[in-house]
């Protein structure tokens, strides 16, 4: 059913318009209606940002599992990974894509290195090569492959020069940087409190969705209450007649 403004208040009537007929039960059902229908519109809002809000924790909770792997994984407090994944990275509900996204937030794991280790397509380092240094020269930053025995063997003006020249001597390479226990540690401490917040909000959302449905359950009992009055009603006059 649908209806405007325009049909209360108008001149017919005590202040009724002549499409409502006088009737204070329609009007009691127009407005159940309307509750029930705005009603529909909260609980789907709120339905939507709890879908937002468990993909946001999974990413979070995948996070979280990746971080675990390197405090396993790692030799002497010591671990080289790519360098993007590195990056201490927040996440965030794209509506555009309706994905999660992730962004570098510029942390610790993620601030500009002067040291590079290259890793293979499997994340390894590769052990015939020594590092790739980053320094300013003359004003300049430039990259420097440096082999085992500490020479340079070429130069490049940005990263994506270098890594093109690295892939063509190992294919599927990146940049790699070391990261610490301590970092990782600190890492994990700061997504597990975004982690709890996001379970928090949620159970707040859930509290919220099951008092709109009450308040639903109650505005759908009225108006079935109402159709059944006016039923009856009918009924009434059908029997008077005959």
């Amino acid at each position: 059913m649908t209806f405007t403004t325009d049909c209360i208040g108008g001149a017919g009537g005590a202040g009724w318009s002549q499409g409502i007929g006088e009737d204070l039960g329609d009007l009691a059902f127009i407005v159940a209606a309307w509750q029930l229908e705005q009603l529909d519109l909260e609980v789907g809002d709120k339905l939507v940002g709890l879908q937002t809000a468990n993909a946001l924790k999974k990413a979070y909770r995948e996070r979280l599992a990746q971080l675990g792997d390197w405090m396993t994984r790692m030799k002497d407090d010591k671990l080289v990974v790519p360098e993007e994944e590195a990056a201490r990275v927040d996440y965030a509900w794209s509506a555009a894509d309706g994905e999660v996204s992730a962004s570098d937030a510029g942390g610790s794991m993620a601030k500009e290195s002067s040291v590079y280790r290259v890793v293979d397509a499997d994340g390894k380092p590769v052990e015939d090569l020594r590092y790739v240094a980053r320094r300013e020269e003359d004003g300049t930053v430039v990259y420097e492959r440096c082999d085992l025995r500490g020479r340079y063997a070429w130069m490049a003006i940005d990263k994506e020069q270098t890594l093109k020249r690295l892939q063509e001597e190992y294919p599927g390479c990146s940049l790699g940087v070391e990261v610490t226990r301590d970092q990782v540690s600190a890492e994990v401490a700061r997504l597990q409190g975004k982690l709890d917040d996001l379970n928090a909000d949620s159970e707040l959302e859930l509290l919220g969705i099951n008092r709109l449905l009450a308040r639903r359950n109650q505005a759908l009992q009225l108006a079935s209450n109402i159709m059944g009055s006016v039923h009856q009603s009918a009924m009434g006059i059908i029997a008077n007649i005959k």
